[in-house]
C-alpha cells in the first residue's frame, strides 16, 4: 500500500515525500507479501525520479534507468 501512498503524494506535488515513502517500502520489501511487489516498487521509484517539474538531471535519469532495470530483473526472476 505504500506504493499507492507514494503515487498519491506524487500526484499532489510532493515528490520528496513520494521518494521517501517508496524508499521505505523498498526497505521493508521482505515483509511485503513475500516480495511480490518488489518489481512494482522499483518501477514506481523510477517513475518518481523522472517526474521532476523541471528538466530531470542526468544523475536522476541514470538512477531511474537503474530502477527500471532492477524492476525487469526482479520480474524475470519471479517469472512475472
Amino acid at each position: 500500500m505504500l506504493d499507492w501512498l507514494a503515487k498519491v503524494q506524487l500526484a499532489t506535488g510532493d515528490r520528496d515525500a513520494a521518494l521517501s515513502t517508496i524508499d521505505e517500502a523498498l526497505g521493508n520489501v521482505n515483509a511485503i507479501a513475500g516480495r511480490a511487489w518488489e518489481a512494482e516498487l522499483h518501477r514506481v521509484r523510477g517513475d518518481i525520479l523522472l517526474s521532476a517539474d523541471a528538466t530531470v538531471p542526468q544523475s536522476e535519469q541514470d538512477a531511474a534507468e537503474r530502477c527500471f532495470s532492477e524492476s525487469l530483473t526482479v520480474a524475470r526472476w519471479q517469472q512475472a
